[in-house]
């Protein structure tokens, strides 16, 4: 699906405005920013990238795999379930950083018009879950859910939860008449 010049602009514009907010805050130390266009092909080598980067950056190994778990599985959602031009490229933006000894990435995507807002529904109901309500729901999910169109049994959110340990942070943005822009946030704890 062709996303029109201006709605990439204003992604990509509102992308820079969130990583410039980010990077001004006291303390954040930046280990990753990409922006661009991403098949699920590159997804292997921009993986091999962060682990090289935060490997050097984070010293703590239960830490660098949980997020490592989280991260696989946010790129792999972005690119697949984002718009995808006609050359099999999603448009995305994210970053991976140091604060306060958390280890936070924040993913963005394009999407079409009100599927934002389906995720962000997801997110919120597996946030509002705790712990052991959640791997309930995600065995459940596991063996009785039905496939989606892209092959996802729905774990993916769930996943990102309870990898992470920590809720997720949504939220999206319109950037055209057809287009949302979707953000995701999630930190790792020490």
């Amino acid at each position: 699906m062709s996303v029109p010049k201006d709605a990439l602009e204003r992604f990509y514009n509102l992308s820079e405005e969130a990583f410039t907010s980010v990077l001004s805050d006291e303390g954040t130390v930046l280990v990753h920013h990409q922006s661009g266009a991403v098949s699920e092909t590159q997804v292997g080598a921009i993986v091999d990238e962060i682990e090289a980067k935060v490997s050097e950056t984070v010293k703590n190994r239960s830490m660098s795999k949980r997020f490592f778990l989280v991260f696989v599985e946010l790129l792999q959602n972005v690119v697949k379930h984002g718009v995808i031009d006609q050359k099999g490229h999603a448009p995305v933006d994210f970053f991976v950083y140091l604060k306060n000894g958390r280890l936070i990435t924040t993913f963005s995507n394009i999407v079409e018009k009100g599927e934002a807002k389906r995720i962000e529904s997801r997110f919120r109901e597996v946030n509002r879950m705790n712990r052991d309500e959640l791997k309930t729901a995600y065995l459940n999910q596991l063996t009785m859910g039905e496939l989606s169109d892209k092959s996802g049994a729905g774990l993916g959110v769930m996943t990102v939860v309870l990898r992470s340990k920590n809720k997720s942070e949504v939220s999206s943005e319109s950037i055209s008449m057809l287009f949302d822009k979707f953000t995701c946030s999630f930190f790792i704890d020490p």
